[in-house]
């Protein structure tokens, strides 16, 4: 389940990046015909180019087959100055802190945009609601008792623990410092069901 769960994490990196990368290809295009117009006074006198004064180092296990110098030119598409490969497989990024801001209000969306596949997923019959705390460090599920006892399927709370990992990494939380709770609550009751830790359960 680790191995699946990693690979999982890799893709999601992967499609996040390249998410931005549109996203901000697209503002650029919008942008365009005005930045076009700007006089040559005009543009002497915006603000100087942003410091870099924020540096983010991403795990190698994000990186397992997959092409590392294809994220980095993604990455660096999307804002990013420096992109550094470590000895150990990391990948250290240094950037503006707007431009951090932005990577992190981007997957504040991407999490509750999970949430609310989650939430409304015909699949996951017995999940009644999900909510989470303002970190993500904590994600409540509310079920229908009996069809999540007669359930196999952990995909939701695997979805949930690895979108949750994903924003943590990028927070520049240290990816053995992470710590998140899923919490499975009966909707009739009220009472805990089963609660699962990340990372001691995903092992």
């Amino acid at each position: 389940m680790k191995k699946l769960f990693i690979l999982s994490l890799t893709l999601l990196v992967s499609i996040f990046l390249v998410a931005c990368n549109e996203e901000k290809d697209s503002d650029s295009a919008k942008k365009t015909e005005d930045a076009n117009q700007t006089s040559a006074e005009t543009k002497s006198s915006q603000p100087e180019k942003e410091p870099i004064d924020m540096e983010l180092t991403l795990p190698a296990i994000l990186f397992e087959g997959e092409e590392i110098d294809e994220m980095i030119a993604d990455a660096k598409e999307d804002g990013v100055e420096e992109a550094i490969k470590n000895e150990d497989g990391s990948l250290t990024l240094r950037m503006s802190k707007s431009v951090h801001q932005r990577f992190i209000e981007d997957l504040k969306e991407v999490v509750n945009e999970m949430v609310e596949e989650v939430k409304t997923d015909e699949d996951f019959t017995y999940i009644q609601d999900v909510t989470h705390n303002n970190d993500f460090t904590e994600f409540t599920l509310t079920v229908n008792k009996e069809l999540f006892e007669n359930s196999l399927d952990t995909l939701a709370i695997d979805e949930l623990a690895l979108t949750g990992v994903f924003y943590h990494i990028f927070n520049n939380v240290e990816h053995d410092q992470i710590k998140m709770a899923i919490i499975i609550k009966d909707a009739s009751t009220g009472e805990v069901i089963e609660t699962f830790m990340y990372p001691d359960d995903f092992e």
